[in-house]
């Protein structure tokens, strides 16, 4: 099977899978006998998460997949929702439906001959003020822009570089000399969490916010890598300083997943997804940040 015709069934894998989730039809994905499942990192079985409960038919408006035939690897950053109205329904119903409810939604799965054995789901309800799901159309195009063969770096340099910037926001890499674009900013939930009114810094200055001070990113795992596009996936587990009371001013644990653009061995733009009220561990790998049992420092 050459890399092309994997990456067609990963692919394929994952539509069937989203429209599983419309469909809510579990009949139809292809998983193994041994599937591990988790959501916001608590084992569970398959269409168990909340977005598979949510009430009512399913639609996903936005949707940003990644695949990698090296690692197996096909992930999905989303928002889904069951705000539709029916067939037929009169303009004024089309343009203001009933409010339903709103997922930011991201799904990695792990392929194997064909079959999905592992699923990991992060989803959140929550979101930031002024940037409501219902505000993410199309993905930025950026994503799909092709880097110039001179400007490309190898898959273990987009994996590094993704790994540089866990270490820059854990503080073993100074700002100014993290690999950042003249360009870059960074997004969360389609929000700016770069050069905002609110949050005026780039990238590195704005991680020397005092409520980021002591941030450390564990379990750090590398998913997707492509070289042509210069895109790469990972996941790692920010934890912020604990205070004595366990509880730090604006900060919660979380398992984030980023996703970035580089060109020219730098960071040129960056997309976050996570469970916004909090994720204390991810329940894959080893490691701090793993588990109930390990979360992390």
């Amino acid at each position: 099977m050459t890399a092309r015709d994997t990456r067609n069934s990963l692919l394929r894998i994952l539509t069937v899978y989203t429209d599983a989730i419309c469909l809510k039809d579990l009949s139809t994905i292809p998983v193994a006998p041994n599937v591990r499942v988790t959501s916001n990192g608590d084992v569970t079985s398959l269409g168990e998460g909340p977005v598979w409960k949510t009430p009512g038919t399913l639609r996903i408006p936005y949707r940003r997949a990644l695949v990698d035939a090296s690692t197996g690897a096909a992930c999905l950053r989303a928002t889904v929702t069951n705000e539709v109205v029916p067939r037929g329904s009169s303009i004024e119903a089309i343009i203001n439906p009933p409010p339903g409810k709103w997922w930011w939604y991201t799904v990695r799965l792990k392929v194997e001959s064909g079959l999905i054995t592992e699923i990991e789901e992060i989803v959140s309800d929550v979101g930031f003020p002024g940037t409501p799901a219902r505000t993410m159309t199309i993905p930025d195009r950026i994503w799909d822009t092709i880097v110039p063969e001179d400007q490309r770096s190898t898959r273990e340099e987009l994996f590094q570089l993704a790994d540089d910037y866990f270490s820059t926001v854990s503080g073993t890499i100074p700002w100014h000399k993290a690999p950042f674009h003249p360009e870059c900013n960074r997004y969360e939930m389609g929000a700016p969490t770069t050069n905002a009114v609110f949050i005026p810094g780039g990238v590195g200055p704005g991680l020397l916010s005092p409520t980021l001070q002591g941030l450390k990113v564990t379990n750090r795992r590398f998913y997707v890598a492509d070289p042509v596009l210069g895109v790469v996936a990972a996941m790692g587990k920010f934890t912020p300083p604990r205070s004595s009371n366990n509880i730090t001013s604006g900060a919660v644990s979380a398992v984030i997943f980023e996703e970035f653009k580089i060109q020219d061995g730098l960071i040129r733009h960056i997309e976050a997804f996570f469970a916004v009220s909090g994720q204390e561990y991810s329940g894959w790998g080893t490691g701090p940040g793993s588990s109930a049992a390990d979360p992390g420092p």
